[in-house]
């Protein structure tokens, strides 16, 4: 019910806003053991840092993939390996990083930010580009390098109605020999625990939980538009507009059934006790909530309209 009150905020267009990465760190800190195999000290970083982030109430971004390369060649074999974001050095006080990381989508207005390396494909000799942690925006060395907003599109702002109101902002983060200090190192140096990370720190339940309420808001605002237009157009008796409304109002429904199902199966997780719900549920709606997002073109529009 929160998640559908934050989406319903923004019509569901922002798919990164604040309560998505809180579930995420939520989910990494409910999994503390597994951070505890690094060491204790891992494990007090992830649950000092939830615990955190929770008590100043701040809104964390992230950034997952690195520059474009030759995907023929490991990070450490690229023409320049200093590219990828790794470790060049430490010290008492923490890992000195340096290189660039992407797409931190609303990194110009986050507090902070988390980095962990996607896909977890690493292999051996990548060790210096398997790291977790997480520092806030204003560290000195973290540059953020934009891409130009939507919301300057040019004209009058209920010219482009969407974008104008809720463009997330993508951008670049370019590290610069940032310290990192060691109670904000979750992983590091690892390839063995981080190809592991995505899947046993079951984020995915979590995020996903989130990403499907997120898509029924948006459909449902989808929907609503569409059947508005084709009511002002004159059409809403013909064949093919009924056809179209009836297939997205399905696609609808069987989201908000998905999420609902995925609560119904949630089940304990014996290391933790925490409740998950169920993922194959979460995931089928995700995979109709991308068909269903096909409707939105035929709003039309500029930007996010589209």
């Amino acid at each position: 019910e929160a998640y559908l009150i934050w989406a319903e905020s923004t019509c569901g267009l922002m798919g990164r806003s604040p309560d998505f990465l809180n579930v995420m760190m939520m989910a990494l800190a409910a999994k503390q053991n597994f951070f505890a195999e690094a060491s204790p000290a891992r494990a007090e970083a992830v649950v000092g840092y939830y615990r955190y982030l929770a008590r100043k109430d701040l809104f964390l971004t992230h950034a997952l993939l690195d520059p474009q390369l030759d995907k023929g060649k490991a990070r450490h074999q690229q023409a320049d390996p200093d590219i990828p974001l790794r470790v060049v050095d430490r010290n008492a006080d923490g890992l000195i990083v340096h290189g660039v990381k992407r797409i931190a989508t609303a990194a110009p207005y986050a507090d902070e930010i988390l980095v962990w390396p996607f896909p977890p494909t690493f292999q051996p000799g990548e060790e210096a580009y398997a790291n977790v942690f997480a520092i806030p925006m204003n560290t000195p060395g973290l540059k953020t390098l934009c891409r130009p907003s939507f919301a300057a599109v040019g004209g009058l702002p209920g010219d482009h109605p969407l974008s104008s109101r809720f463009d997330e902002i993508d951008a670049t983060v370019v590290f610069d020999h940032v310290l990192v200090p060691w109670d904000r190192v979750f992983l590091h140096e690892d390839i063995g625990l981080l190809n592991r990370m995505y899947r046993e720190s079951r984020m995915r339940e979590m995020t996903a939980h989130q990403t499907n309420a997120r898509l029924e808001a948006k459909l449902g605002f989808v929907y609503a538009l569409i059947a508005r237009m084709i009511e002002i157009s004159g059409y809403a008796q013909k064949s093919d507009m009924m056809e179209m409304l009836g297939e997205a109002v399905a696609c609808l429904e069987v989201i908000r059934s998905t999420t609902r199902s995925a609560e119904e199966q949630a089940t304990a997780d014996p290391d933790n006790g925490v409740l998950y719900p169920d993922l194959f549920a979460l995931q089928a709606g995700l995979a109709l909530g991308l068909r269903g997002g096909a409707l939105a073109p035929a709003a039309g529009g500029h930007g996010m309209e589209g």
